[in-house]
């Protein structure tokens, strides 16, 4: 930081600058170079020329296997899965700034992946208090129209998260029994109920809280919920809730029955919430997701004493 009884001086030859060299961009009187200290201001010219430069697109059409949407052009890598009307694919999007995406290309006639994407950019829309913190929790779309290419159809882009493994039904498909330590299913649960009590708050619901729409980031502990094509405002926030309960008690039954058991391994107070949860729907709707949390938290000091970091390698989950 330069004191106060300092003058700026010029990078280029070393001469005094005014003290506005801090905040704006002078003159050198000496060397006549136009400079600013202020490390966060950036010419509007040099920004756009440099925007202009990374949105470019070459001249030549995408290859074969590659999918052009909204002017960009996506080399598809690996699929990740398929859904009911859609199939996803991890990409990369090409040009002077290469870009990982997710694609949701969709299966035959319909509008689900136009409806999501304005759902998503509803939810992005909500100026909340969190709504900044809760943004960073929600996927980002990037590109939404009919693509061309490799398929031609409705398709959309989104940010690919860096860091995630996979979701909750591929940790599943791994361990068929169901997740050995009980400690995990916590803060699974506590995450999911953290942004379903924003949703709530602003007046949307999920609507599918299966466990192939909550996207795990091992390392940071932290759910991803994908799969918004039933979010709805207005909706009944106890319908999440007593999903999210199943979802969970699934987990850790590794069981597709109906309903799946209780195991032997889960200890009594998380048991007892989520029996509760997941067969009470008016007491999910008293406690909401805020109360839902609360409960959580009180549960696992019961069963597990204070809260610590337990690592999660979805491997050996």
């Amino acid at each position: 930081m330069i004191a106060s009884h300092t003058s700026p001086q010029c990078p280029q030859c070393g001469g005094s600058l005014p003290r506005q060299a801090l905040w704006r961009t002078v003159n050198c009187s000496y060397c006549k170079a136009v400079v600013t200290l202020n490390t966060r201001w950036v010419e509007r010219a040099g920004f756009r020329a440099a925007w202009q430069r990374a949105q470019a697109r070459p001249d030549a059409p995408a290859p074969a296997g590659w999918l052009t949407l909204q002017g960009h052009d996506h080399r598809l890598l690996q699929r990740l899965g398929t859904g009911e009307q859609a199939d996803v694919w991890l990409a990369e999007r090409h040009g002077n700034a290469r870009l990982r995406a997710v694609l949701k290309l969709q299966r035959g006639p319909g509008d689900a992946l136009a409806r999501e994407a304005d759902t998503l950019r509803a939810l992005h829309r909500l100026a909340a208090a969190d709504s900044a913190y809760f943004a960073l929790r929600l996927p980002q779309l990037l590109a939404q129209g009919r693509g061309t290419g490799v398929q031609d159809g409705p398709a959309l882009a989104l940010r690919a998260w860096p860091g995630f493994w996979g979701s909750l039904a591929d940790v599943l498909a791994t361990h068929p029994t169901g997740l050995a330590d009980p400690r995990h299913a916590v803060w699974l649960w506590r995450r999911v109920l953290e942004l379903l009590g924003y949703l709530h708050r602003n007046g949307w619901g999920h609507g599918d809280l299966r466990a192939e729409h909550w996207l795990i980031h091992p390392g940071d502990h932290g759910v991803h919920l994908v799969g918004w094509g039933a979010a709805r405002p207005h909706a009944d926030p106890a319908v999440d809730l007593q999903q999210s309960a199943w979802t969970v008690r699934a987990a850790l039954a590794g069981s597709h029955d109906a309903p799946p058991p209780l195991p032997a391994h889960c200890p009594p107070a998380v048991a007892a919430l989520l029996l509760r949860a997941s067969e009470d729907r008016a007491w999910c709707r008293t406690q909401g997701a805020d109360g839902l949390a609360a409960q959580l938290s009180a549960a696992a000091l019961a069963d597990f004493g204070p809260p610590r970091f337990v690592a999660f390698d979805p491997r050996r989950a």
